[in-house]
């Protein structure tokens, strides 16, 4: 009776180390997954800026104009090379007055 009780209690040991690396692979599986999802996404909307950039441009230049404001840090040039031209905002007449 002891060698039928102790066999099962590895049997049901045994029948939990699988459950146990079954639940760790099926884990393992589904984040690979969710993991390729995302970068799938992520590629999507990439592409999808790319694009919408060349779409962006031949819209009028008040795109052009936001993005130039986008990227200005708010400094003007420090040093000037003679004959170079400055890149400059051109701001709206109530925005010039105030400067």
């Amino acid at each position: 009776m002891t060698y039928e009780v102790n066999h099962e209690r590895e049997r049901i040991n045994a029948d939990r180390g699988r459950a146990r690396a079954k639940g760790k692979a099926d884990a393992r599986l589904a984040k690979e997954q969710a993991d390729g999802r995302a970068v799938e996404i992520q590629g999507r909307a990439t592409a999808s800026a790319i694009e919408a950039k060349p779409r962006a441009m031949r819209e009028p230049p008040e795109y052009l104009k936001l993005v130039q404001a986008e990227r200005w840090n708010g400094e003007f040039p420090k040093t000037m090379v003679p004959c170079a031209s400055v890149p400059v905002i051109k701001l709206d007449e109530p925005f010039a007055a105030s400067v």
